[in-house]
């Protein structure tokens, strides 16, 4: 492989001669739109109460638009939605202990 830093991004070509033909006229890249992933990101913000977790999750849903799960929404909407569930009468025997 062989990378080239220009800007704030990161090129990787086969070859030397793609990457001297980079060097050459590197405005031609600039719109080639990033590969998605090959595996998923999963990411786990972990924190203390009132530490900005929820603030954080909240700027990262909108700003590259990653699915937002709170362990806190996922047990209302169980509670709300499956209310006579065995995972629904689990979750208030839990909560009222």
């Amino acid at each position: 492989s062989y990378p080239v830093i220009y800007g704030d991004c990161v090129y990787y070509f086969a070859d030397s001669t793609a990457r001297k033909a980079f060097a050459c006229n590197p405005v031609q890249y600039g719109g080639v739109a990033s590969p998605e992933p090959v595996v998923p990101i999963r990411l786990a913000i972990v924190g203390p109460p009132k530490s900005g977790k929820t603030t954080l999750s909240t700027r990262l849903e909108e700003e590259y638009g990653c699915v937002r799960v709170s362990v806190g929404s996922a047990m209302r909407y169980v509670l709300d939605t499956q209310a006579g569930s065995s995972l629904s009468r689990q979750i208030k025997s839990h909560l009222q202990s």
